[in-house]
């Protein structure tokens, strides 16, 4: 999603729209519940390998772990307090690509569109890939078509993942609500659905509301679904209007993974591909793993 800067009037005002547009557009779908909830609730690993983990889940994509690790110190040391267990997924861009030596945690293939996923299924994705991400968003690398058939290819990306035992991530941008949405098609199909809300995460009250209702939607419409949040070290997430965050800005940002643990399964961390961004992140995981080693956060 494209950055966004402004002031807190502006983040104010942005924010009251928003929640009016995400409540009347959450009501219309929950009006067609009954009959055809029940027509929708399914168990989602119908063919997916085996059971999710029974912890709370964590995900990171594998450039950036590495970017993390490779800091030393600390900074590797809480990476692999926070990411180096049996919940953790890794996201990977590469089919070629291996685990980290001695990692416990589990390999994600990434893919921004239904058509390149059927392509490399058609070819054999290397079964050290326990699941797949459908990082299907608002930006060219999606074909349009399938922007425009959001269900009808979550759909089919679910069908074809489940047929070759692998696990159904979805990854959406939260474009809207309503049923031409990403997020609508996305919701009804994934195993795992990582809520991508970020504009929102330096306004804790507006950002919890908002997952609240999104997580709610997507459970009442699929059964067993497992719900992560992302959560960005963007410095126009974090801190909009300044090109650096404060530690206190980036302790609230941890904040809003740990204030919503009783409605989500986990969290994503994306660290933003900038020296600043890179340098927000590591401190984001030392914070995490000290919630973690607390007790405070799962």
């Amino acid at each position: 999603m494209a950055s966004r800067r402004g002031d807190s009037k502006f983040l104010q005002r942005r924010g009251a729209v928003a929640t009016l547009l995400l409540a009347a557009a959450l009501a219309t779908p929950l009006a067609l519940a009954g009959p055809q909830a029940a027509a929708w609730a399914r168990s989602v690993f119908d063919g997916a390998r085996g059971d999710l983990p029974k912890h709370h889940l964590r995900i990171v994509e594998k450039r950036q772990l590495s970017m993390l690790l490779s800091q030393g110190g600390a900074v590797a040391s809480a990476t692999e307090q926070v990411f180096n267990n049996s919940h953790t997924y890794i996201v990977f861009r590469d089919p070629s690509d291996r685990m980290l030596l001695g990692w416990k945690a589990h390999m994600v293939l990434a893919f921004t569109s239904f058509a390149a996923f059927e392509a490399a299924a058609a070819q054999g994705i290397p079964p050290r890939f326990e699941a797949v991400l459908y990082d299907n968003e608002a930006w060219p690398l999606t074909p349009a078509v399938e922007r425009s058939h959001p269900h009808r290819y979550a759909r089919r990306f679910k069908r074809l993942a489940h047929q070759n035992h692998e696990i159904f991530i979805a990854a959406p941008s939260l474009d809207g609500y309503g049923e031409g949405s990403l997020f609508f098609g996305d919701a009804r199909e994934a195993d795992i659905l990582d809520l991508q809300d970020q504009p929102w995460e330096s306004a804790p009250a507006l950002f919890s509301d908002r997952l609240r209702g999104a997580a709610g939607w997507a459970r009442s419409h699929n059964h067993g679904l497992r719900v992560v949040v992302e959560i960005s070290s963007n410095p126009a997430r974090d801190c909009p209007g300044q090109t650096t965050c404060s530690q206190r800005q980036l302790r609230r940002t941890v904040g809003d993974v740990v204030q919503n643990q009783s409605v989500i399964d986990g969290f994503w961390l994306w660290i933003f591909d900038s020296e600043a961004g890179e340098a927000d992140g590591a401190y984001m995981v030392e914070v995490m793993a000290r919630k973690i080693r607390d007790g405070l956060l799962f």
